[in-house]
């Protein structure tokens, strides 16, 4: 009798476990779908155009220009504070959010600049805007959500070699070489000739120890540019290093 009690009390306990686990699965699912739908309305949101009236569509305007003035003036703080007012009355004015994100990404505060660009790019989806994203979401360290961005901007416009370079750092970072190496070929099959892009891809040779295809990459950089000093100190310690394997 006693045998038969325990396992009726173990399966009561499994059942209410397993109940349990089947609530808070329901519970967490409606949660998610709740937030994705709340995303998706504040993005919605965001793209309605404000209605002002005549003055204040002006006084927006007026405070756009007086802050870029501010800024080439160097008056960088001051700016801030004109682009601030304008979005006050007009929070979907592009060219003000625009102006105040690049300035807040110049002063490396990267965290508003981020959400500003977040911003544009739901109410405008632009490849340039993503870019930019990336690079502040990179600055704060957001590696993931940086490679999200350039992958985004990317898929928009795939025409711009230096956002395969950007996706390329990215993923050095992440500690994914080979998908950096694969990024960066992409710039260089749009941009063969880039000096810059060959020694970044020796840096990523060298983390795979890959000393013929550096070797290559080299004689290519100095057909290109044959005073090339870095280049020239590259082939000397290639060579130092097949004497090394060859006297082994």
């Amino acid at each position: 009798m006693w045998t038969y009690l325990v396992i009726f009390l173990s399966i009561t306990a499994l059942l209410i476990v397993f109940l349990r686990r089947l609530i808070i699965t329901f519970s967490s699912s409606r949660k998610k779908d709740s937030n994705k739908e709340h995303e998706e309305n504040t993005a919605k949101d965001k793209t309605k155009k404000v209605r002002l009236s005549h003055d204040d569509r002006k006084k927006v305007n007026d405070l756009c220009k007086r802050g870029q003035v501010l800024v080439n003036a160097g008056k960088e703080d001051e700016a801030i504070k004109c682009f601030v007012q304008a979005l006050s009355l007009d929070p979907t004015h592009k060219e003000t959010m625009h102006n105040l994100a690049v300035l807040y990404m110049h002063k490396e505060m990267f965290s508003p600049a981020a959400a500003l660009f977040k911003e544009l790019a739901q109410i405008d989806e632009d490849s340039v805007h993503y870019s930019h994203l990336g690079l502040a979401l990179y600055n704060q360290n957001d590696y993931e959500g940086a490679r999200e961005a350039y992958q985004k901007s990317i898929d928009l416009d795939p025409s711009r070699p230096q956002r395969f370079v950007s996706l390329c750092q990215v993923y050095r970072s992440m500690q994914e070489p080979d998908l950096a190496m694969i990024a960066l070929n992409k710039a260089l099959d749009m941009d063969e000739k880039n000096i810059d892009y060959m020694f970044l891809k020796l840096d990523l040779l060298n983390e795979f120890e890959d000393t013929e295809n550096s070797k290559e990459v080299v004689g290519l950089i100095l057909k290109l540019d044959p005073e090339n000093k870095e280049a020239q100190s590259m082939k000397r310690k290639l060579q130092r290093l097949d004497k090394a394997k060859n006297s082994k």
